[in-house]
């Protein structure tokens, strides 16, 4: 019941909604400041240090005065009684306190700039971040810091080094023999890493994509030396014959020779 009477009659929506609102934000918000900044610390302190005496209607508090390790049943009870609100104040104390959360996925180190990645790359950015460091002192692309993977750095292998076109300096750098089967294939994952964080750093800071022709060909690598050696490929677009769509569409002003032989890449396997 409401602690006053109302003289006129009013609509049932009204008093429900005075009801609801005069309850839930006083009772709560009272409720809840007390247990946050007042009972819930010196329940958790009242060990080591001293708890204010609190005049009654606190008998929780006074009755915690004289608490010991071993509490007497008498002072549980009212405690017992007050386990879903101080429940409900842990939950809300990160919040209260303003302690910030600390996340445990670690940052690429190589996402150097603002600009948002598209979902492919930013996913690509964030399972290398713990496999891909960076070296500040060396930016051999787009002044991007040096990517370095299995002790692979990208600028050792960094297609602008070159007077070649990106595709036909991937075509000569990054052979095969055939079959494929032989080839490293952690090598060829740690050189196809290097390109992928460039890649995503480049996007981050809307440079030029002109790694894309040796990165796709590296990705399109990978894929023929899994293939060759039966390793089941699950991820369609990570297929020899997707990969080769890939090359040939970002291949940019090369001859015609050098797409051919990309294309008979494909079948040596």
């Amino acid at each position: 019941p409401l602690p006053f009477t109302i003289p006129i009659p009013i609509p049932i929506h009204f008093y429900l909604h005075f009801y609801l609102h005069f309850y839930l934000h006083f009772y709560l918000h009272f409720y809840l400041h007390f247990y946050l900044h007042f009972l819930f610390p010196s329940f958790l302190f009242s060990s080591i240090i001293f708890i204010p005496k609190y005049p009654p209607p606190y008998p929780i508090i006074h009755n915690l005065q004289s608490t010991t390790l071993n509490p007497s049943p008498s002072i549980l009870t009212p405690l017992k009684m007050h386990i879903p609100t101080l429940l409900t104040a842990l939950t809300l104390l990160p919040s209260s306190l303003s302690i910030p959360l600390i996340s445990r996925r670690q940052s690429p180190c190589f996402v150097i700039g603002s600009t948002p990645l598209p979902a492919e790359t930013l996913k690509i950015a964030n399972d290398l971040a713990s496999t891909v460091t960076c070296d500040a002192s060396v930016r051999p692309l787009q002044n991007i810091p040096d990517t370095i993977s299995g002790g692979v750095r990208f600028s050792s292998i960094n297609f602008e080094n070159s007077d070649l076109l990106p595709l036909d300096f991937a075509l000569t750098t990054f052979s095969t023999p055939s079959p494929p089967s032989s080839a490293s294939l952690t090598l060829f994952t740690n050189r196809l890493n290097t390109y992928l964080s460039q890649e995503a750093a480049v996007r981050s800071i809307g440079g030029s994509l002109s790694i894309k022709a040796p990165k796709f060909f590296l990705a399109f690598q990978v894929a023929r030396i899994k293939t060759s050696r039966g390793i089941p490929i699950t991820d369609p677009g990570q297929t020899v014959e997707h990969l080769l769509e890939k090359v040939i569409k970002n291949a940019g002003r090369v001859s015609q020779v050098t797409k051919d032989e990309v294309t008979r890449l494909a079948k040596d396997l």
